[in-house]
């Protein structure tokens, strides 16, 4: 399942909450979750063939920008909060 998370859930971490088969649970978001990470929620996914227990849950996050106009300076402070290039390891 993918799950969107805001940019500061992304750089902080948090607890969010999130639909499984079997309810509701809280999932605990890691400071400095990157999108595409994948987080394990152990038994909370779907019974294989109807079988207990549950399997587990996988959550693929997604980090979401704003949509809307961002004032630059903030733009510009998170620029330079990275402390390596990002595109260091691109390979074609």
């Amino acid at each position: 399942m993918k799950l969107p998370i805001t940019v500061g859930e992304a750089i902080r971490g948090a607890t969010v909450e999130v639909p499984t088969p079997v309810g509701t649970v809280k999932v605990n978001i890691p400071a400095g979750a990157q999108s595409g990470q994948r987080l394990r929620v152990r038994g909370k996914g779907v019974p294989a063939h109807g079988q207990s227990p549950a399997g587990d849950l996988y959550l693929e996050l997604m980090v979401r920008v704003p949509k809307e106009k961002i004032a630059q300076e903030v733009i510009d402070k998170i620029d330079r909060a990275y402390t390596e290039d990002v595109r260091k390891d691109l390979r074609l």
